[in-house]
């Protein structure tokens, strides 16, 4: 975690001094949250002695096209005027945050920044990253780490369960699952008693499991996209006869009736062909259902809806589709279910 912080600190000073060259802002005060735990806090607060407002500060060591709806979605439950800060933003992703009107600064001197009182309208774009050395501790946000974190954040039982059992729960080595819970009681993020395994900071591992889902572990489940002419199909069949779970978009409808659904998710066992041939699929890049291979063993999730994944998985799938009207249910979701 000191490590972390270091990186952290780092990488807002050098932002910091590329502001400072186009602003003048005299002096920067930076406040550091020493805790984020279970708390809508961001990293940092930066108070600026002119010009600029005082603003909550995330900072991220890198930010990828996926990441951006979770990155939207926790900027939005922090206080206001707040700032993404990063290494460096490229020039389509600087558009995009502009377009969703998140304001960002990279130690490159990229940045948008919009205030109006007092007023402020800068959108630099297009500098250069420059190389620089910044070690990052290894990370649990990877496929494995992803895998164990599920089944802790998910399954009541967990607490209780032997490494034996995790693995078998996962399908990872025993050794992996070692080491994963090692690395988690390293950084703070559990403690072990008897047996008994306590998560701390449960709703900052939730964040951070959403945001990394799409990266880490999607691309390994095996995607694959199909059409089907079937409206509702989702609504009609047995899923359980076909050992599918549905997440996404169809799983958020059924949850806060808010959406109608245009992408269908589905997390499915060995049933593929027997119900590729019922919903009559058909091979398409851009098709309306995204099928994924299920990650999980015998995960509980709400007992009203035994048809569809646990929440954190509905809520992780609409972060990562990008769309505006998906955030918001997403974050209604985690409202409601996971917090």
């Amino acid at each position: 975690m000191q490590q972390k912080r270091k990186t952290e600190q780092r990488i807002l000073g050098d932002a910091l001094v590329c502001l400072e060259n186009v602003l003048p802002i005299d002096k920067a005060n930076q406040l550091w949250n020493e805790l984020k735990i279970d708390k809508h806090v961001a990293d940092a607060k930066v108070q600026f002695d002119a010009l600029m407002k005082t603003y909550h500060v995330e900072i991220r060591h890198q930010v990828r096209r996926k990441e951006i709806g979770a990155i939207q979605a926790f900027l939005e439950r922090i206080p206001k005027p707040n700032m993404l800060v990063t290494k460096y933003i490229t020039p389509p992703q600087a558009e995009e945050l502009r377009r969703r009107n998140i304001q960002f600064l990279d130690t490159a001197g990229n940045m948008f920044i919009q205030q109006e009182n007092p007023f402020v309208f800068i959108y630099i774009v297009g500098k250069k990253e420059t190389p620089q050395l910044y070690r990052i501790p290894p990370g649990l946000f990877r496929e494995a780490g992803l895998r164990i974190l599920f089944i802790l954040l998910c399954d009541p039982l967990a607490k209780m369960m032997t490494y034996r059992e995790i693995a078998k729960a996962t399908g990872l080595a025993l050794g992996t699952v070692s080491n994963v819970i090692a690395n988690l009681k390293q950084r703070g993020y559990i403690r072990v008693h008897q047996g008994e395994k306590t998560l701390i900071q449960k709703e900052y591992l939730m964040d951070k499991w959403a945001e990394a889902f799409p990266i880490e572990l999607m691309p390994k489940l095996n995607p694959r996209r199909f059409t089907t002419n079937k409206a509702d199909w989702w609504r009609k069949i047995d899923l359980a006869k076909y050992d599918i779970r549905l997440g996404g978009e169809p799983a958020a409808a059924m949850l806060t009736k808010y959406l109608h659904p245009e992408l269908a998710t589905i997390y499915m066992g060995p049933g593929f062909a027997p119900f590729a041939k019922e919903l009559e699929l058909r091979k398409d890049d851009q098709g309306n259902l995204l099928v994924l291979d299920k990650f999980w063993h015998d995960v509980p999730a709400i007992p009203e809806y035994p048809e569809i994944v646990h929440p954190l998985l509905i809520y992780a799938d609409l972060l990562a589709t990008g769309d505006g009207r998906n955030i918001e249910v997403a974050q209604i979701i985690r409202e409601k279910y996971l917090v």
